[in-house]
C-alpha cells in the first residue's frame, strides 16, 4: 500500500514539457495544490505572489498541454509498478482501469467560448478520464484523460458524424484510453481489466481488446443481434432461466440501497459484428417481476471466465465499484477542487488547469477510499506524521468516532482529518465530505510544517 502523499507527488516528477524549468515548476505547483485547501481560490493557495504568477504562467505556456500533464501521471504510475516488480508481498496481480465522462460547465464565462455540451447554448468541456485502481479498488492514478471542446458548428449533425472514420469520432476516447494498458502489460507482469459503462458498448472496443489481449467488463447498452440465433439480445436474456437465485443490494431511483431477490444468468454468446465470442452476465430482479411491476435488470459483457455463481457475482462486484471510483472522482473534481469556479481567459489555460486539478482530485479521492480499508496508518504516513496524528486524535476524536474505527487505521486517520476540517461526526451522514477533508488535511499539513520548523529552530538555537 502506497502512502497517498507519495503516490500523487510521484506523478509530478515525470512531467516532460521539453524544458527542465517548466518540469520543475509544474512539480512544485502540483505539490502546492495537494498540500493546500484546493476548494479555495488560487491566490489563497499560492500565497506567495511569485508562486501565484509562476502557476498562471505555467497554465498559459504553449509547451504545457493537458495530454502532457496526464502523461506525466502515467509515467509516475508505471514507475511505482516497476518498483513493485519482483516483490511478491507487494506486487499486485491485477489492476482495474475505470473510464467515465463528465462535463465541465462554465456558463458564466462569456469571454471564454469552450464549446457546447448537450445544448447549443452550453459552454464547457467534455472530460473523459481513466482511473487506475489497485486490487482493492483503491484509486492510484490517472494514466489517461482527454478533454474535448465540441465545435458549435457540429451541433445537430449527428448523421454526418456517423460517416466519419472511427478515430475522428468522439467515441474513440474509449479505445484511446486503453493504449497505456497495452504498453504497461508488455513491460509489467500485471493484468489490467478495463471497466466501462454503457457508452463503451461498441464493436471497436471489443475488437481492440481482443487484438491487444486486454480484459474488459462493459455494461450492455444496445439491443444487439446474436449471430448464432439471429435474435435480439434483451429478448434472448429475458427468456433464459436463471442459473442461480441470489439476494443482492440494489439502488432505487433516488440512490437509496435496498435488498432484492434476483435471478442470475451467465453464458458465452456471439455478437453480430464482433469476431470473438464474449461472455454475458445477466441479473434480473424477481420481486417486482412477480408483482407485475418494472424490474431492474443488468447485463454485463466480459472477457473474464464465468462458469460459476461466484465468478458471475465477481463480475458485478467489479462493475459496481465504478460508481465509487468515477462518480466520486467527478464530485471531488467539481466540489472538492471547485473546478467549475476557476477563471481563465483562454481554453488552453482552462484545460491545463482541469488536468492539474484532476491529479489533485485523485489525491483527495485516494485519501477517502483508504478509509474503507483496515490498513495501519503507518503505511500511509511517515513516522513524524503518525505521531502528530496520535496527538490530534486525543484532541479531536469523540467517543462516537472510536466506535466506528480501530485506532491507528486508515479510517481512524480520515475521521481525525474530518474533525479537524469541521466534520460533526453525525453517523447517518457518513464520512466527511470533500471540502471538509481538504480543510482538515490542510490544517494537518500546516501543523506538521510547524513541528518541523520548530524542531529545526530549537536545534539550531
Amino acid at each position: 500500500m502506497e502512502p497517498f502523499d507519495r503516490m500523487t507527488k510521484l506523478q509530478g516528477q515525470f512531467f516532460e514539457f521539453g524544458d527542465e524549468r517548466l518540469d520543475h515548476r509544474a512539480e512544485l505547483c502540483l505539490e502546492t495544490l495537494i498540500n493546500s485547501n484546493c476548494n479555495e481560490g488560487f491566490p489563497s493557495i499560492f500565497t506567495d505572489q511569485y508562486a501565484l504568477k509562476a502557476f498562471y504562467r505555467l497554465m498559459n505556456n504553449k509547451k504545457v498541454t493537458p495530454g502532457k500533464i496526464t502523461a506525466g501521471g502515467g509515467l509516475g504510475l508505471r514507475a511505482v509498478l516497476q518498483e513493485y516488480e519482483g516483490e511478491s508481498s507487494e506486487s499486485p496481480e491485477v489492476l482495474y482501469l475505470y473510464q467515465d465522462t463528465t462535463f465541465g460547465s462554465f456558463p458564466a464565462r462569456n469571454k471564454l467560448d469552450l464549446g457546447y455540451l448537450e445544448n447549443p447554448t452550453d459552454n464547457g468541456v467534455v472530460i473523459h478520464t481513466a482511473i487506475l485502481t489497485d486490487e482493492f479498488f483503491t484509486p492510484i492514478g490517472i494514466p489517461f484523460q482527454k478533454q474535448i471542446l465540441r465545435d458549435r458548428a457540429d451541433y445537430g449533425k449527428s448523421k454526418e458524424r456517423k460517416k466519419r472514420p472511427f478515430k475522428e469520432k468522439e467515441t474513440f476516447k474509449w479505445v484511446e484510453s486503453m493504449d497505456w494498458s497495452v504498453h504497461s502489460q508488455k513491460v509489467l507482469n500485471i493484468k489490467i481489466i478495463h471497466v466501462a459503462d454503457r457508452e463503451g458498448d461498441m464493436n471497436e472496443l471489443f475488437e481492440y481488446s481482443f487484438e491487444n489481449q486486454l480484459d474488459f467488463v462493459i455494461r450492455a447498452r444496445h439491443d444487439r443481434v446474436l449471430f448464432q440465433e439471429e435474435e435480439k439480445l434483451w429478448s434472448y436474456l429475458r427468456n433464459q432461466p436463471g442459473k442461480a437465485i441470489i439476494t443482492r443490494q440494489l439502488l432505487d431511483k433516488n440512490g437509496r440501497p435496498y435488498m432484492a431477490k434476483c435471478a442470475l444468468y451467465w453464458d458465452s454468446i456471439q455478437l453480430k459484428g464482433v469476431s470473438n465470442s464474449v461472455r454475458i452476465v445477466y441479473l434480473r430482479q424477481l420481486d417486482n417481476l412477480e408483482k407485475g411491476e418494472d424490474s431492474t435488470e443488468w447485463a454485463l459483457f466480459t472477457s473474464l471466465p464465468v462458469s460459476s455463481e461466484e465468478e458471475a457475482i465477481k463480475i458485478f462486484d467489479i462493475y459496481t465499484k465504478r460508481w465509487r471510483t468515477c462518480e466520486d472522482f467527478h464530485k471531488c473534481l467539481k466540489s472538492g477542487c471547485s473546478m467549475e469556479k476557476r477563471q481563465f481567459d483562454s481554453s488552453h489555460a482552462m484545460t491545463n488547469c482541469i488536468a492539474m486539478l484532476s491529479l489533485t482530485a485523485l489525491h483527495l479521492l485516494r485519501m477517502r477510499h483508504l478509509a474503507t480499508l483496515d490498513e495501519p496508518v503507518d503505511k500511509l504516513l511517515n513516522e513524524q506524521e503518525c505521531k502528530l496524528a496520535q496527538i490530534m486524535a486525543d484532541k479531536y476524536l469523540k467517543p462516537i468516532d472510536l466506535t466506528q474505527c480501530k485506532p491507528n487505521t486508515a479510517l481512524w486517520l480520515v475521521l481525525i482529518i474530518g474533525r479537524m476540517g469541521g466534520h460533526q461526526g453525525i453517523k447517518q451522514k457518513g464520512l466527511p465530505g470533500w471540502k471538509t477533508l481538504w480543510l482538515g488535511w490542510t490544517h494537518f499539513k500546516k501543523l506538521m510544517d510547524g513541528v518541523i520548523l520548530s524542531k529545526n529552530f530549537f536545534l539550531s538555537s
